[in-house]
C-alpha cells in the first residue's frame, strides 16, 4: 500500500468502558497490523454500539501525518495506521 495524506481529522469508535484506557495508551491494533479509522463518525458510531455505550474519538491525523506518521486509505473512506499515541486523541 502506498501512505497518502489524510484530512485533517479522522475518528475511531469505542466504547465508554474503554474510553479513558484509550486517551491514556493511545489506539494500538487489536486485530491484524493496523487501526482502523474513518473519515465520518456515523460508522464509528455504529461499530462502537456493537459492544456498549458508543464514544468517537477525533484523531489529530493532520498533525500526525505532519510528524511522520503514515496513512493508507482503502475504498469507501476507512483509513489505517499502524498506531494513534494519546497526544493525537481526543473524545467526542
Amino acid at each position: 500500500m502506498k501512505s497518502i495524506n489524510p484530512p485533517k481529522v479522522l475518528y475511531f469508535g469505542s466504547n465508554t468502558r474503554e474510553a479513558t484506557s484509550l486517551l491514556e495508551t493511545g489506539l494500538k491494533p487489536i486485530k491484524g497490523d493496523f487501526v482502523v479509522l474513518n473519515q465520518e463518525k456515523d460508522p464509528c458510531i455504529r461499530s462502537a454500539k456493537k459492544t456498549g455505550k458508543p464514544v468517537v474519538f477525533s484523531i489529530d491525523s493532520k498533525t500526525m501525518a505532519k510528524d511522520g506518521f503514515k496513512f493508507f486509505i482503502q475504498k469507501g473512506g476507512v483509513w489505517f495506521i499502524d498506531q494513534v499515541p494519546p497526544q493525537y486523541l481526543s473524545k467526542k
